[in-house]
């Protein structure tokens, strides 16, 4: 009778199936989810090394001070120890030296949040910035600025959409930016206690921008001829003058402590009788910066 059935089982197992189409198909589905699947767990992958990679810092940042605070505290337990073993006058002195030690330390774990100190000071020069626009001849003075210092630009932040310098026409915009920037960064520097950097500016030719330098071939052309200066139109005078009105009242409102040198061609009559603009003859017909008797004393 098992002889019966095994023979029994081993026919039915021997006749061939075929296997239904919607099986292929089950089939053809899962795979396409399975595939999809594998797509997601690799782009999740990816950005979690990708936030790995830019918590490191983060974590260092923060290992380092959890050390300082528990150095800190070390520290604190030792005064502490200190106080309670008596009045002698030898640890008396040592428990103040080591109360300003931890005072000490204690304004340095405050300043060590670099990047806050970092976008403060860009904050304080950016409004400088923006202040002196309103004096300058830009197409949006009210439009608040940034300086970019990762990209080395500057960023203007309009109503409906933000623009780089790059992105912005105009050579009289290019002059008031950078103006307005450059000497935002001075003022900076001079209200910090200990600042690194030298406190004097030059400028060369600011006023291109609006006309420029009647050019000659030949300096033999020039011997008996005076050189003409540019016709000046009354709006180019004007955003002239108004550069040099900043100027000047930024070196003033420094009282001394910055020095702007100028170099240009723009005659007395566009940035004469301003305050704090202090004019020197002008480098023609033999009157250089350095005087020619200066050599032949040499």
């Amino acid at each position: 009778m098992l002889s019966e059935r095994l023979q029994e089982v081993e026919a039915e197992a021997g006749i061939d199936k075929e296997v239904p189409a919607a099986f292929d198909r089950e089939l053809q589905r899962v795979t396409t989810e399975v595939g999809q699947a594998t797509e997601r767990l690799r782009s999740v992958q990816s950005r979690k090394r990708a936030l790995s990679g830019r918590s490191d810092e983060a974590r260092q940042r923060q290992f380092a001070a959890q050390r300082a605070e528990r150095f800190v505290g070390n520290l604190e337990s030792a005064l502490d120890l200190h106080r309670r073993l008596g009045s002698d006058s030898e640890l008396v002195e040592e428990v103040g030296r080591l109360r300003e030690l931890v005072q000490q330390l204690e304004v340095e774990l405050r300043e060590q949040d670099v990047e806050a100190r970092k976008r403060r000071a860009l904050h304080a020069i950016s409004n400088n910035a923006g202040r002196l626009l309103l004096h300058l001849d830009v197409e949006s003075p009210n439009d608040p600025i940034s300086l970019e210092i990762n990209d080395l630009t500057i960023k203007v932040r309009g109503k409906e959409r933000d623009d780089y310098l790059s992105e912005i026409g105009r050579g009289s915009n290019w002059l008031s930016y950078h103006l307005a920037v450059l000497l935002g960064l001075h003022q900076f520097f001079l209200s910090q206690p200990r600042s690194p950097v030298p406190a004097f500016l030059v400028f060369d030719q600011p006023s291109q921008v609006y006309f420029p330098k009647r050019i000659v071939a030949r300096p033999e052309d020039q011997k008996d001829e005076e050189v003409e200066e540019p016709q000046l139109q009354d709006e180019d005078v004007d955003a002239v003058r108004q550069a040099f009105e900043v100027m000047g009242r930024v070196a003033l409102g420094t009282k001394g402590a910055l020095q702007l040198i100028v170099l240009d061609h723009a005659s007395r009559d566009v940035w004469g009788d301003i305050d704090g603009v202090v004019g020197l003859p002008e480098w023609r017909n033999g009157v250089k910066l350095v005087p020619m008797a200066w050599l032949d004393e040499a």
